[in-house]
């Protein structure tokens, strides 16, 4: 029996994951939104709050692909501009929809000025999205138990 990968024309080597950075972008000449941008080198940072545009977070990821779509997936109620990745939301709720993924990561850098915001808000609300994302799985698990339910009665009650 062939790999689904090789029946496809891929093998496991030409598969990999490319290490990256994904921050968040604010810009005081588009105050309410958030730019979600993704580098494979770590963005320039340091800059003032008020500086156009400014990084105000930097996570650094195993695979960016994937973290971008993750991330994007939270957020995507929130889009604003899919092209220049812009989203309608508050800087916290961005953090937090990265701080929340699953995905191997770590925190590079968050902008001093965002000290401002307690830890709490932040705390709070990577709580808010890991709750609803385990209510989640926890729905799509029990209908998966209902449906093989319902196959294995179909089944006995052809016999």
């Amino acid at each position: 029996l062939q790999s689904p990968l090789t029946v496809f024309g891929l093998s496991g080597p030409e598969i990999k994951m490319n290490k990256g950075y994904l921050f968040i972008e604010v810009s005081p000449s588009h105050p309410g939104l958030i730019r979600l941008g993704e580098k494979n080198r770590l963005p320039q940072t340091g800059t003032s709050i008020n500086s156009d545009p400014c990084i105000i977070y930097v996570a650094q990821f195993d695979d960016i692909e994937a973290a971008a779509m993750h991330c994007h997936e939270l957020l995507k109620f929130h889009l604003f501009d899919l092209n220049g990745r812009l989203y309608r939301t508050d800087p916290v709720k961005a953090v937090a929809a990265i701080e929340a993924d699953s995905l191997n990561h770590r925190p590079v850098f968050l902008h001093p000025d965002m000290d401002q915001i307690s830890s709490l808000n932040l705390d709070q609300e990577v709580a808010n999205i890991s709750d609803e994302q385990e209510r989640t799985e926890r729905r799509w698990k029990t209908i998966g138990k209902v449906a093989v339910g319902i196959l294995v009665t179909e089944l006995i009650i052809a016999i």
